[in-house]
């Protein structure tokens, strides 16, 4: 049997994947590093979130709505009152 480079550059990706698969538990500190970051920016969203539904959202609307019937009241002032001649 002959053996071909497309062979040993198979045989050198199957040594390194399974070299890597035995040195696994070294990466058990990242994963708990990356597990713990993600817990903690679930946190900062959620707090975000509540900030927002909590201030940021009412606010707007108390805001939109005061220039609504601010808009309204003017259209109407104007159809009410007759134009000076």
């Amino acid at each position: 049997m002959k053996v071909t480079k497309t062979m040993l550059k198979t045989i050198f990706l199957l040594g390194l994947f399974v070299s890597v698969g035995f040195s696994a538990n070294e990466f058990g500190e990242a994963q708990n590093i990356i597990s713990q970051a993600d817990t903690a920016g679930k946190g900062v969203l959620g707090t975000g979130l509540k900030w927002f539904l909590a201030l940021i959202l009412p606010l707007g609307c108390m805001g939109g709505a005061t220039i609504l019937a601010y808009t309204q009241q003017k259209k109407e002032s104007r159809t009410a009152r007759p134009k000076p001649k």
